[in-house]
C-alpha cells in the first residue's frame, strides 16, 4: 500500500512541477530585452534610409516621413520606464491559478481513481486480489466459463497466485491437464513453499502423462512432502508411486501417515484402510485409485510423454520486452521437419523465469503429439506483436535436443533477437 501511494504522489508532483513554474513566471508582455532589440532595429533602418537619401533614391520629404514612421514604431515597441507596472496585474491571477491547480489536481486524481479504479487493491498484495465473494462467484460457474473469466483475470493480474491456482483447478476439471500443470507452476512461483500447490502440480503432471509416474512427478512429490510432511494429496500420491515401484512397505508408511491426518468420522478413512490392506497383501480387491489422484498405480512407466523446461530471459534483453508481451513455448521434432508443433504453451514476460511442462494435452493436432516423439527441441519466443509466427524484433531461445520424459527440467534462455 505504501509503495502504491508513494508512486501516485510522485506522479502528481511531477505533473505539478511541469505546470506551476509556467504559471508562476512573471509574464510581462514587453520585457526590457524587447525594447533594446527594437532600438537596434530602429538604428539599422535609419542608417539605410539615410544612405538611400544620399544616393538620391529618397527625397528629403520621404526621408522625414520614413523617420517619423520609424519613431512611432519604436515608441510602440519600447516598454515604459517601470515594466513591473503592467506585469503586476498578470502575476496576481497567475499565482491564484497556480494555487488552485496545486490543490485541485491531487483531489481530482483521487476522485477519478475512486470512481473508476480499484482502490481496494492499493492496500492488498497480489495474493489477495480476489475477494472471497468473487471466488465463490467463480466457483459457481461452469468450468468453461470459469476458465474464460480466470484467463482474462490472470492476463490483467499476472502476479495473482490465487487466480492461477483456481485456473489450474478449472483446467484440471475439464481434462486440460497440461494447462493445469503450467497454471499450478505459475501459482507456485508466486507462492513458494506451498505444499498443496506443489502436490496439485504433481497430480496434474501425472494425469497429463497418462497416469504414468515419471521422475518429474517423483521430484514434485518429494518437494511437497519436504514443504509439508502431512499434506494429504502428496501422501496419497506418494503411496501410489511407492506401490508402482514395488515398494509396498513404503506405500503402507505413506498411507498410514495419511490416515493419521484424517478425523475419525472421515468417510475416506475406509478407502485409505483398504489401500493399506492391499499394500500389505491382505485385501486383493481394494482399488488402486486414490481420491483426487485418479491414478492407477499399475500403469506406472519409467518415463512419461512430457518435457519440462525452465525458461528465463537474458538480462541483456530485458529492456527490449514489455512485461505483458506474450511468450510462446513449443516443442518440435529435431531437424525442423516442418508441420505444426508437437505442443504449445503460452505465458508472459512478467512470469519469467518460470517452469513450463509440455505434454500431449497441449498438442495442436492428434497427428502430432509429444508422445509420438522420442526427442524434441524446445523453442521459447517473446512475440512482441502477439503473433505466434516469428516476426522481426521478436526475442527467441532454443534448447538442444531433449529426451521426452527427462527426469529434470531443461534450462532454456531467451538470448537472441530475430532480425
Amino acid at each position: 500500500m505504501t509503495t502504491f501511494w508513494l508512486i501516485a504522489l510522485a506522479m502528481i508532483a511531477l505533473a505539478l512541477a511541469a505546470i506551476l513554474p509556467v504559471l508562476l513566471r512573471a509574464r510581462h508582455s514587453r520585457p526590457r530585452d524587447t525594447g533594446a532589440a527594437a532600438l537596434e532595429v530602429y538604428r539599422e533602418r535609419l542608417v539605410e534610409l539615410e544612405r538611400e537619401h544620399e544616393r538620391g533614391n529618397l527625397s528629403e520629404e520621404g526621408l522625414a516621413d520614413a523617420r517619423a514612421d520609424l519613431e512611432r514604431e519604436l515608441l510602440h515597441e519600447v516598454p515604459a520606464d517601470d515594466p513591473e507596472s503592467d506585469a503586476r496585474p498578470l502575476l496576481v491571477p497567475a499565482r491564484a491559478s497556480a494555487i488552485a491547480i496545486a490543490l485541485a489536481l491531487p483531489a481530482i486524481a483521487l476522485l477519478l481513481y475512486a470512481a473508476t479504479g480499484q482502490p481496494e487493491m492499493a492496500g492488498s498484495s497480489a495474493a489477495g486480489r480476489l475477494s472471497q465473494d468473487r471466488i465463490h462467484q467463480i466457483a459457481a460457474m461452469q468450468p468453461p466459463q470459469r476458465i474464460d473469466v480466470l484467463e482474462r483475470y490472470v492476463d490483467a493480474h499476472p502476479q495473482a497466485p490465487r487466480a492461477w491456482s483456481l485456473l489450474g483447478e478449472a483446467y484440471r476439471s475439464t481434462g486440460s491437464y497440461g494447462d493445469a500443470v503450467n497454471a499450478f507452476a505459475r501459482a507456485r512461483a508466486l507462492s513458494p513453499g506451498d505444499a498443496w500447490l506443489t502436490a496439485r502440480q504433481a497430480e496434474s503432471l501425472l494425469l497429463a502423462n497418462g497416469r504414468s509416474f515419471t521422475r518429474s512427478v517423483d521430484r514434485l512429490l518429494n518437494q511437497a512432502l519436504d514443504q509439508d510432511a502431512r499434506n494429504p494429496l502428496a501422501l496419497m500420491l506418494a503411496g501410489h508411486l511407492a506401490m508402482a515401484r514395488g515398494n509396498d512397505q513404503q506405500a503402507v508408511s505413506y498411507w498410514q501417515d495419511l490416515e493419521d491426518t484424517m478425523p475419525r468420522d472421515d468417510q475416506r478413512r475406509a478407502m485409505v484402510e483398504q489401500l493399506i490392506a492391499r499394500a500389505e497383501g491382505k485385501d486383493g480387491n481394494a482399488s488402486a485409485t486414490g481420491g483426487d489422484a485418479s491414478a492407477n498405480a499399475g500403469t506406472a512407466a519409467a518415463a512419461g510423454a512430457a518435457v519440462t523446461v525452465h525458461v528465463t530471459l537474458d538480462p541483456s534483453l530485458r529492456e527490449s520486452a514489455a512485461p505483458d508481451d506474450t511468450v510462446f513455448v513449443f516443442a518440435r521434432r529435431p531437424g525442423g521437419s516442418g508441420g505444426p508443433p508437437l505442443a504449445v504453451a503460452r505465458t508472459t514476460v512478467s512470469a519469467l523465469p518460470t517452469e513450463i511442462t509440455l505434454s500431449d494435452a497441449q498438442s495442436m493436432t492428434p497427428a502430432a503429439k509429444i508422445s509420438q516423439a522420442g526427442k524434441v527441441v524446445i523453442t521459447a519466443r517473446v512475440a512482441r506483436s502477439g503473433d505466434v509466427r516469428a516476426q522481426s524484433g521478436d526475442l527467441e531461445g532454443t534448447s538442444g535436443t531433449i529426451t521426452v520424459g527427462a527426469a529434470t527440467p531443461t534450462d532454456l534462455t531467451i538470448d537472441r533477437r530475430i532480425e
